[in-house]
């Protein structure tokens, strides 16, 4: 782990924590969760945005295996592709992997593929103009085939950039989008006139309703049963859309869907890697992993920060193994969060259900719910950073069998959490994690220590 010095830790009931929260929402956690519904994607993330040729039609180019539309290389058939064999490192992996560890150590994105720069800010409706718009960031995506490594223009600088998606980009296998040497903002626009609400007996507050049954929810990110995908260094948010504490608190915002979705529909996904990513302004979901299709995955989220969400992070569904019987180790996903800053949030950092998964070095600042909410989960959190005010639950039990928390060398700065070590902590997560990972103690960290996370200035 770059960020943070590699040194030992000290390892070790789960914490009896206030079962009375209501995970901010779900009034029963055992009920109808919409945000587990995998934002309304029946199978939509493998549905191609309506392109009817996914990489062999050039936009513009008369003949794709020989106009060379302003390309150096007029070999390479895909417009915007520059020959990567030119430097020794053109995409910077060596001095990004040193970020990368734990359950998606393996994944290296579009390495050894074309690089592809963003031009534009602009974004089309790839079912008006199939053919795309070179320079785009949707024609990088959802246009180029093979592997390819996906950069901003140089000459934009650190001067800010945003990308309004008209619709969610639908990212493919061996991609990686990197924001180094630039400021992004990749954002949903979130139009409420799409929408109506409609209060159903017994509900709590009105539930959302598209009036067109055809209506997607404005994810940005949709990473539907890929393998090998990096997404680094960028800010992710919605448009329209102000904080989880004014139109959520009197409108259900499931509609909105999620930031960044990640599910296995007909295969599974995984090798996954989200860093240095700074998300807000989530909707339904910052990063929910749903659908593995029975098929273990490997997502490590790093060096992240979630300011001010409501339902932050869902890691896998009560709901699609249910009676399964799970081994240690053995879950259907696994996930490593470790250097991450969970700023005021409300709940659902993560919320684990049959999965495995590995919290270490992170940062908890006032939330408003509780932390972890466990659900048949597998969940090894240690050496994190604690600043509690509003709430001091960490641990919250959420319908059925909760699972095991297994806890070591939790740091308290703000309200005692009443936190204590598992006893025999070691030998379980060395039964169960068999990944490389780097523990830095608690008491070493400071929030100071977090201010990396999220985007910041890099270069490649």
């Amino acid at each position: 782990m770059a960020a943070l010095a590699a040194c030992g830790g000290t390892y070790g009931p789960v914490g009896s924590e206030d079962a009375a929260a209501s995970d901010a929402g779900l009034t029963d956690a055992g009920s109808t969760d919409a945000g587990l519904t995998d934002a309304g994607l029946t199978d939509a993330g493998l549905t191609d945005a309506g392109l009817t040729d996914a990489g062999l039609t050039d936009a513009g180019l008369a003949d794709a295996g020989l106009a060379d539309a302003g390309l150096a290389d007029a070999g390479l058939a895909d417009a915007g592709l520059a020959d990567a064999g030119a430097a020794a490192d053109p995409y910077g992996w060596a001095s990004l992997r040193l970020d990368l560890e734990g359950f998606g150590h393996r994944t290296t994105g579009g390495l050894d593929g074309g690089l592809y720069t963003v031009t534009r800010t602009d974004d089309y409706d790839a079912r008006l103009v199939p053919s795309g718009v070179i320079g785009t960031l949707r024609y990088g995506v959802e246009r180029l085939t093979g592997p390819t490594w996906i950069v901003f223009d140089p000459a934009w600088g650190f001067a800010p950039q945003t990308v309004v998606l008209r619709a969610p980009l639908r990212l493919r296998s061996n991609l990686t989008i990197d924001g180094r040497g630039a400021d992004v903002t990749i954002a949903a626009a979130t139009d409420w006139s799409l929408y109506t609400h409609v209060m159903r007996p017994g509900a709590a507050r009105p539930e959302c309703v598209a009036l067109d049954a055809g209506t997607r929810p404005p994810n940005v990110f949709v990473l539907a049963s890929v393998q090998n995908v990096v997404l680094t260094h960028l800010r992710v948010t919605r448009t329209g859309y102000t904080s989880p504490f004014t139109v959520e608190a009197t409108l259900d915002k499931e509609c909105l869907g999620d930031l960044v979705t990640v599910a296995g529909n007909s295969a599974p996904a995984s090798e996954l890697w989200l860093n240095h990513l700074s998300l807000d302004r989530c909707g339904d979901g910052c990063v929910d992993v749903t659908r593995p299709q029975r098929v273990t995955q490997g997502l490590t989220v790093s060096f992240c920060r979630f300011d001010q969400t409501d339902k932050t992070m869902i890691l896998g569904s009560p709901y699609d193994f249910a009676g399964v019987a799970l081994p240690p180790g053995a879950a259907f996903i696994r996930v490593s969060l470790y250097g991450n800053a969970f700023l005021r949030t409300t709940q659902r950092t993560p919320r684990v259900a049959n999965a495995l998964v590995h919290a270490y070095g992170n940062f908890y600042e006032d939330w408003r719910s509780y932390v972890v909410g466990a659900s048949d989960a597998q969940v090894f959190f240690e050496e994190n950073l604690l600043d509690a005010a509003t709430s001091t639950t960490v641990v919250q039990p959420l319908g059925g069998d909760a699972g095991v928390v297994w806890l070591s060398g939790n740091r308290d700065l703000g309200r005692p959490t009443g936190l204590t070590d598992t006893p025999g902590f070691t030998a379980a997560r060395a039964a169960s994690i068999a990944v490389p990972y780097t523990i830095v103690p608690a008491a070493s960290l400071s929030p100071t220590s977090f201010q990396g996370a999220g985007w910041v200035r890099a270069t490649r």
